[in-house]
This record gives C-alpha cells, structure tokens and sequence, in this order.
C-alpha cells in the first residue's frame, strides 16, 4: 500500500489520504486532474490550486449522511475519467470516507453490490474500511438501484426517517412531527398497494371476450309502487 494506490482496473481512479497530496511527483506520474476531497477540516488552498477539486464536507462518523452526496461525487469522478485525466478521492487517511465514495462510484459504474465493490477496492488499499453507518448507506443505495434521483426514492426517504429517530432518540427528544406523519402516510400507501396487488391475483381474467351480458348494463328497474306492508289496491 502505497500514499497513492490505483483501483484495479482499466480507470485512471486513487484512492488516499490527505498527505498524498504533498506528493507532487507521485500525483503528476499518475496524471491526476481532479480531486475529491472527503472530510470537514480547513483545507490549504495551494495544495489543490492545480487540480478540478470537489469537496465533500463530512465527518467520519455513523449518523452522517454521505448517502445524500453520491450522486455529485459520481458524475465528478465520471468527468473527470471522461477528460482523459486522474481522479483521486482522498479522506484523512484513506480508510472509510473515500473508500465509501469510490465503493459507490464503482457500484453506480458496474451494478455490483457493495461487497463487492469493497473487494476491489481492498485489492488495492486493504486499509479500506468504511465505519457501520456507511456500509448501511451503501446497501440502501444498492436496494435503490443506485439511482440518480436519491431524494425521490422512497428507500432514502425511509432510511432518513429511522436516521432521524434514532438520532431524537440518542438525543431524549421525539421526531419532529412532519417525519412522522410522513412515515404513515407512506406506511398507509404501501399496505394500499399490497391490497391492490392481492385483488388482482385474486380476480380471474375472462380468457375470451366479455360476453354482451355482462358487458352492458342492466336495464333500469321500474319504479315500486308499493312497499311491503303498505295497504294492498282493492277492486271497485
């Protein structure tokens, strides 16, 4: 393992750690071009002056949500590839938050599941250890499809809402209210579809047309003159 190591594969993609970026020589050998920096510290300016920087303000802990960042950070590396240049995603030491940004990179690219993307990536930092929380989030995105649109998925949503009461709870305060009314409302339209679905298997579906009895309505029915047990017509 070396301040710089490269992902396996044909992509033009490091992982590291902050020092790495001292590393002049090392840098220009590998043609990086673009740099995502992943955690919440003061950042000297002239060590990134020569590169397209992206920063991704987290710390490494498991309530943080590095989920929401995803989409952003992928279409960066991916531009960055696309320009012919090097991509380095970088964190303190090189370990859990950039692991995670590149696992999901690497997922988003190939459609592999998160264990998987972590083998790859180990291969070449064997370090790599994204903390709990991260490979939760990982696995949500994977259960998403690795979409594009995370705020619209109903999985992130619903990952947001435990977050957030595990979070009231850790602090003695309840949820706001507005995340809770959101969650039955979500829970009410799930069990909704669910019976929808269930009816539809349940009702047969006529193999032939819909005979014409059935098809149109029934004829209106007369008016009742009478009701039962009002006085019956007598004959004059």
């Amino acid at each position: 393992m070396a301040l710089l190591d490269k992902v396996p594969g044909d992509l033009n993609l490091y992982i590291g750690g902050l020092f790495t970026l001292r590393r002049r020589e090392a840098l220009a050998q590998a043609n990086i071009t673009h740099v995502v920096s992943v955690l919440r510290l003061p950042l000297d300016k002239d060590l990134f002056a020569p590169f397209t920087h992206h920063v991704v303000q987290v710390d490494d802990v498991d309530d943080e949500n590095l989920l929401e960042h995803f989409p952003q950070t992928n279409r960066f590396i991916q531009d960055g590839l696309d320009r012919n240049g090097g991509v380095l995603v970088h964190c303190a030491m090189g370990k859990s938050r950039s692991a995670t940004v590149v696992i999901a990179y690497l997922m988003h690219k190939y459609h592999i599941s998160p264990a998987e993307a972590l083998e790859q990536v180990r291969l070449a930092r064997p370090i790599c250890e994204p903390n709990e929380g991260f490979m939760k989030q990982l696995n949500v995105y994977h259960r998403m499809n690795m979409t594009d649109n995370v705020d619209e998925s109903p999985e992130y949503q619903r990952w947001l809402y435990q977050r957030e009461v595990e979070l009231s709870r850790a602090c003695g305060q309840a949820p706001e209210a507005d995340k809770i009314r959101f969650e039955d409302e979500h829970i009410r339209e799930a069990q909704a579809e669910l019976e929808l679905r269930s009816l539809l298997l349940v009702l047969p579906i006529p193999a032939g047309p819909v005979p014409e009895a059935l098809a149109s309505p029934p004829p209106p029915r007369p008016p009742l003159l009478f009701t039962v047990g009002s006085p019956s017509f007598s004959e004059s």
